[in-house]
């Protein structure tokens, strides 16, 4: 019996880390058929490392949330009960929109607790970050690229080797390799590794502070600016020539770099104070209490 109450009690939660493992779920089943479990862990199941380190914080927030012992209500009870069957369908898209749904039921319950506030602010982070960066990638794929070519052309000036940009085209213009060309394609775009980046950023910021201090802000600029330095620099080598391209394109250089995309985002986090927490600015992610660090 006590079992049952506490599954009761613990069903929102399980039901929102449910529909996020059964997003994620599609893309680990084609990684562990297609290598072994070496590459696929190598390559963190056909997922970014940094969506399962994000899961993992909201999984010990929740773990941390006291319990309530409180009965499911039951208007609460009906949704759950459709969320679950319609986690039954194979749509990683749907299963997303579930978890955004039933994280913001959790956040907004009057009694949720402040671990269990967070938790569910991280679970929404999670399943929004992929179909804004697709969309922006979609809607403004040009601008985006361009900027990208732009940033790498300005290494090479750096380092003594000039080039055009001609859109998401970067062109040696002297040297050895004069006239050697590189296309930078949505995949190669720092975008992507930038939305993780501030992911990872946003959610350790909050596991460790509880919420984001005015110098915050500064430091979410310098990881915007290490990251498209980082991919400018990237991107930059590969246009010198073919050598430096299949060095930094193929194999593991994927891995390397999102590698490096987490050192940054760890490096940007600061653990402050409970005094510094106490007396500064808070975000409007409020909190019900604090936990000292």
């Amino acid at each position: 019996m006590n079992i049952l109450i506490r599954l009761e009690q613990h069903i929102l939660p399980l039901l929102c880390f449910a529909a996020a493992l059964n997003a994620l779920l599609p893309p680990v089943i084609v990684s562990l058929k297609t290598m072994d479990l070496t590459d696929s862990l190598i390559t963190g199941f056909g997922h970014s490392h940094v969506i399962w380190l994000c899961l993992v914080v909201a999984m010990k927030l929740a773990y941390q949330t006291r319990n309530q012992n409180k009965a499911i209500h039951p208007g609460t009870g009906l949704l759950l009960l459709m969320a679950s069957l319609l986690l039954v369908i194979p749509s990683a898209t749907l299963s997303w929109l579930i978890c955004i749904t039933l994280a913001l039921f959790w956040r907004y319950q009057k009694d949720s607790t402040s671990d269990a506030q967070l938790a569910a602010v991280i679970l929404i982070a999670i399943a929004v970050r992929d179909p804004v960066c697709q969309s922006f990638l979609h809607l403004f794929a040009e601008q985006i690229l361009a900027f990208d070519a732009w940033i790498s052309s300005m290494i090479l000036i750096l380092i003594n080797n000039p080039a055009t940009v001609s859109g998401n085209t970067v062109t040696l213009a002297g040297g050895i390799n004069d006239g050697h060309s590189l296309l930078i394609l949505t995949g190669c775009s720092a975008f992507t590794n930038l939305s993780l980046a501030l992911l990872l950023w946003f959610t350790f910021t909050l596991y460790h502070q509880q919420h984001f201090l005015r110098q915050d802000y500064l430091r979410a600029v310098l990881l915007v600016s290490l990251i498209l330095t980082l991919n400018g620099t990237r991107l930059a080598m590969m246009a010198i020539d073919e050598s430096w391209y299949h060095l930094l394109h193929e194999g593991h250089s994927q891995e390397v770099l999102e590698f490096l995309t987490i050192v940054i985002a760890l490096i940007g986090i600061r653990r402050s104070s409970h005094h510094e927490n106490t007396t500064d600015t808070q975000h409007p992610v409020d909190r019900v209490d604090h936990r000292p660090v």
